[in-house]
């Protein structure tokens, strides 16, 4: 009797052991600082917003998902300079070339046939063989080492391999992981999760359901404001001087040139990514160096 009195007495336990586990498990949750619920959210502070970089697509923006884009070979993964077959472009991969600079391929010099001498109104020594008659471009040899493969024959651009120098010769996307066709962003969900100014608890503002979320527990760039362009929203001259995404250099409007400020001259622009002249810019960005991103979260607009 006394021994069913203490089985019931230890379960009792057991069940209030459980029961405070559980709520200390669910107090976790609700901690701002990014502890993941039981559905996979991150916890309180959180907020569930649409990704800039695919606009809430979940594809890759290069590739559109599709996986197969490379800028270099136009997706195809041959080199562009052997086109696919890993011979050099300038001997074509014997290592060797003729002389195309003396005399019929003979080894002479072209200028004075051999001679030595060249006849113009009067007889002098020949300028370019300096009187040898021997062809000053392959001393003679007429077959030459070539020096763009170092005489091994192969590509230099492929190393010999005839695959593209960019993606390897496998064409898949260099913006997405293994050619997945996923915004890296996102991951592929078409949203991320972003820190919350207000602290509030986690929503579903973005597209995709509440469970299985993104992994990426991230905060909005303060550089940008999260729009992901050439911009710096805490400056004062954000406007005047930062290209807001379209690559040109805003002071001069893309001119390379700038008003003086007395008069009705111009100026090189100092602003501008480099100086083409002393008076002239090339009129690009000199902030994002023409790419159009910002440059502290490299155009994904999170961090």
């Amino acid at each position: 009797m006394r021994e069913k009195h203490l089985w019931k007495v230890a379960s009792v336990l057991i069940a209030v052991l459980m029961g405070l586990t559980m709520i200390v498990s669910c107090s976790k949750d609700d901690e701002d600082g990014g502890g993941q619920n039981s559905d996979g959210s991150p916890g309180k502070g959180y907020v569930k917003t649409t990704c800039t970089k695919c606009s809430g697509k979940g594809d890759c923006n290069l590739c559109n998902g599709s996986g197969r884009w490379c800028y270099s070979c136009n997706s195809t993964g041959n080199c562009t300079r052997c086109e696919g077959n890993g011979k050099c472009y300038w001997c074509k991969g014997v290592g060797t070339y003729q002389c195309t600079w003396c005399k019929d391929g003979s080894g002479v010099c072209h200028f004075c046939n051999g001679t030595g001498i060249e006849h113009f109104i009067t007889s002098y020594t020949c300028t370019s063989c300096k009187g040898s008659g021997i062809c000053s471009i392959c001393h003679g040899a007429v077959t030459m080492q070539c020096s763009i493969c170092d005489s091994s024959g192969g590509c230099p651009e492929c190393n010999g391999t005839g695959n593209c120098k960019s993606c390897g010769g496998k064409a898949y996307c260099p913006n997405c992981t293994n050619g997945d066709g996923k915004c890296k962003t996102c991951e592929g969900n078409g949203y991320i999760w972003v820190k919350s100014s207000s602290g509030g608890s986690s929503s579903s503002s973005g597209s995709g359901s509440s469970s299985g979320s993104s992994s990426n527990y991230t905060s909005r760039c303060q550089k940008c404001g999260g729009s992901g362009k050439c911009s710096n929203v805490k400056s004062s001259d954000n406007i005047k001087l930062y290209c807001q995404g379209n690559k040109k250099c805003r002071p001069c409007s893309g001119t390379g040139q700038l008003n003086y400020i007395f008069g009705s001259g111009y100026i090189g622009c100092t602003y501008c990514d480099k100086e083409i002249s002393k008076d002239l810019g090339n009129g690009v960005c000199g902030f994002c160096h023409g790419t159009g991103q910002c440059t502290s979260c490299n155009g994904m607009g999170y961090k």
